[in-house]
């Protein structure tokens, strides 16, 4: 989705006094698949869900649950007219070559 998904500066949220972020009623944050959507109707999705494990995101590593109601393999799975679930039974964290 390349400069769909991200926006580079946070416009979707203001600074509070309090140093926390509330959103921002003059532009409220829309997701990229909304803004293709607006452009381009009909456009797939298919939403990873993981079962279990780890992924690295915006540099934190975020641990997934174990979530017994998704299946024990891969399966793809349709919840709209254009939108689809692909279930991953685990992910696995990508190493860098210089972590330790």
């Amino acid at each position: 989705m390349v400069r769909w998904h991200t926006i580079p500066t946070v416009t979707h949220q203001l600074k509070a006094e309090n140093g926390e972020y509330v959103p921002n009623p003059e532009r409220p944050h829309l997701s990229a698949l909304y803004r293709i959507r607006q452009e381009r109707q009909g456009i797939p999705f298919v939403h990873s869900v993981y079962r279990s494990g780890e992924i690295y995101n915006a540099g934190d590593v975020i641990r997934i649950p174990f979530e017994e109601s998704l299946p024990a393999g891969y399966t793809i799975t349709k919840v709209g007219e254009y939108d689809f679930d692909l279930a991953i039974p685990e992910i696995h964290r990508i190493g860098l070559p210089n972590e330790t």
